[in-house]
């Protein structure tokens, strides 16, 4: 059945009282990425600005047991300052048992003298990882919410509640 087929994805929206050219601004600089990205420790490796199509970075995350981890990235559409996707490449390393593919997609569009961001991410997984699916999907689900409220925290300058 196509439903069983269906790849982990989550999409989840934050209004922020940010316009949206600030917002795209911080956001699609990688070197950002620690200050608003969960469990992102650093950022190295950048070749490119980060918002241009090509762009490239290894994002440094820091596991539950304390091991860092590091996921290499490349910038795959980019168009400013509405939407920003990157992809994680997973051939020759670690995550290439696991998944196939895994990206992050960031709309950002003017609301109520703000911006309304929305967060998308998805994975293809490989396998017997296929099993985990939903555990895949919770967990994207809070990565995207801890992101946006971070992003939104670092914008405004709220404290997290």
């Amino acid at each position: 059945p196509a439903r069983a087929s269906r790849l982990p994805r989550v999409r989840r929206r934050r209004s922020i009282q940010s316009p949206p050219q600030g917002v795209w601004d911080y956001a699609t600089n990688p070197k950002n990425l620690s200050r608003w990205w969960p469990r992102t420790t650093s950022v190295r490796g950048v070749s490119g600005s980060g918002q241009t199509e090509g762009s490239r970075w290894t994002q440094v995350l820091q596991a539950k047991s304390g091991k860092r981890i590091g996921a290499d990235l490349i910038c795959t559409v980019s168009e400013p300052p509405t939407m920003w996707r990157f992809e994680q490449e997973t051939e020759g390393t670690p995550f290439e048992r696991m998944m196939k593919t895994a990206w992050t997609e960031m709309r950002v569009r003017p609301a109520g003298g703000g911006s309304e961001v929305q967060l998308e991410l998805g994975q293809r997984l490989r396998g017997l990882s296929r099993l985990g699916a939903l555990f895949v999907r919770s967990a994207s689900v809070k990565t995207a919410e801890e992101a946006l409220e971070a992003l939104d925290a670092a914008l405004t300058g709220k404290a997290k509640a």
